[in-house]
């Protein structure tokens, strides 16, 4: 009996992680360290960054200095060095979808989607770099009149098009029905946040951020969220003073 009771441990409760419960995953770790995630085949981007599923990462910096720019290229590099990459993209600033799907084919060509620029694609080469976008990316843009209430019919009450909530039940359907591995927002600001106002807006965004990070945990998604600062104030010179915490 005294033995036994030396032996004894407490009954498991869900959502404590005991040393003992996490030694599958330690020995995995143990084996093959902690590995990096998706690979873009730049080394200056790799070595500082990867992306992996369950990861909420942000991008931010002075307005009009090339976030969804420098956000489209590493899409694009993280999709040629991983060729069952698949992603969705909320991105209600670039209007119609079809300017942000050319902007990434002219990443894959090298060359301009416009027929009439002298660095124009060839039709071939324009049906080819089709053929990767759609086998990459897909986007959504619901808005109030053309929209699904996904998060509806996946149960959760109804909800503005262009919520959080929605936006997510949309990626929830893209991963089911195609596979995405992870998403982007752009911009978050863009999403119809619906904040109650006796609520602090650091509250709120605290709460926001808590959901999508849980939705990726349960999902075995990654999200990238581009965030637009309020017009940054400027010094002599023209220049914007230097961001600090």
């Amino acid at each position: 009996i005294e033995r036994m009771y030396e032996l004894a441990r407490p009954y498991p409760i869900k959502g404590i992680i005991t040393v003992q419960s996490a030694r599958e995953e330690l020995e995995k770790l143990a084996n093959s360290g902690f590995t990096k995630g998706w690979l873009t085949g730049k080394h200056e981007f790799d070595r500082l960054f990867t992306l992996k599923p369950k990861i909420l990462a942000g991008l931010t910096g002075v307005p009009s200095f090339g976030k969804s720019v420098v956000w489209r290229q590493y899409m694009h590099d993280m999709c040629k060095n991983n060729p069952d990459m698949r992603l969705g993209g909320f991105t209600p600033e670039m209007r119609p979808a079809s300017r942000e799907y050319a902007k990434i084919a002219e990443l894959f060509i090298g060359k301009s989607w416009d027929r009439n620029k002298m660095n124009s694609m060839s039709d071939a080469e324009r049906e080819f770099a089709l053929k990767l976008v759609e086998r990459h990316f897909t986007i959504i843009n619901p808005d109030t009149n053309n929209f699904e209430t996904m998060a509806r019919k996946m149960g959760d009450n109804p909800i503005a098009p262009k919520g959080l909530r929605n936006v997510l039940a949309y990626m929830k359907y893209l991963k089911q029905t195609i596979g995405i591995k992870g998403f982007w927002i752009d911009a978050w600001n863009k999403l119809d946040h619906q904040r109650p106002s006796n609520k602090p807006i650091e509250e709120f965004i605290s709460q926001e951020l808590d959901f999508l990070l849980d939705f990726l945990n349960k999902e075995d998604l990654f999200c990238m969220v581009i965030a637009h600062p309020t017009k940054m104030e400027t010094v002599r010179g023209g220049n914007y003073r230097k961001p600090t915490l």
